[in-house]
């Protein structure tokens, strides 16, 4: 990069006359220990720029069909690897939800490959906390409540997580999540034989899916 590409980046960067600075900088042979810093902070932003672009690229292939699972895990895989390398806890928060995403329609879990779907929504919980992000939070609690209630069975902790995201999407007025939820209770709850508190769930479920209006008579896309 020459000397006046440089000086020009100095004056858009910090608003001065760059004419003056570099006089005075010349006179103190500090100019090119500035050239230096300013080389250094363009590089960083090309990279940033780069990582940011990638990361929408990526986003893109996990969720395309026209791939196998493998290789859109693998894309997903990748994108929570450069988010993190943003130290930016909502984009790591979103591309973690990606790579769960994936893992579940998958099959991953199913595979021997458990623990990893439940790490990465522990770690999604803790940063949805964090940004209080209650939507991206009920997700989490109820992927955890999916795991505990149909990969690593303990209907207890199923029962717990599934509880914590009914009152937050109870909170977000997200009525056809809530519902999901409930159906999932009340299939707990007929596995231990609580035919009474299982056939209540169902009802309620069921009432408020009649609750929501035609026009937005979708089933949610679980787990996003």
């Amino acid at each position: 990069m020459n000397l006046k590409y440089s000086i020009r980046f100095i004056y858009y960067k910090f608003g001065i006359n760059t004419k003056i600075y570099s006089k005075v900088l010349r006179a103190f042979g500090l100019l090119p220990f500035l050239l230096f810093y300013c080389l250094n902070l363009i590089a960083q932003n090309q990279t940033t720029s780069s990582r940011f672009d990638s990361i929408k690229v990526l986003s893109k292939l996990a969720k395309s069909d026209e791939f196998s699972w493998n290789e859109r895990i693998s894309f997903a895989e990748r994108l929570v690897s450069l988010g993190k390398e943003t130290n930016n806890d909502s984009i790591i928060l979103k591309s973690n939800r990606e790579l769960s995403m994936v893992y579940l329609l998958s099959d991953y879990t199913l595979s021997g490959n458990s623990h990893s779907f439940l790490n990465i929504n522990h770690e999604n919980k803790k940063l949805a906390n964090k940004l209080s992000d209650t939507f991206a939070s009920a997700i989490a609690n109820q992927n955890l409540g999916y795991f505990y209630h149909h990969i690593e069975v303990r209907y207890d902790s199923a029962y717990y997580y599934y509880n914590q995201a009914v009152k937050e999407y109870d909170v977000l007025n997200n009525i056809s999540s809530v519902a999901d939820v409930f159906f999932a209770i009340a299939d707990i709850q007929e596995n231990e034989k609580d035919y009474v508190g299982s056939e209540e769930n169902a009802i309620r479920a069921a009432k408020l899916y009649q609750s929501i209006p035609e026009t937005q008579r979708v089933i949610s896309q679980l787990f996003w």
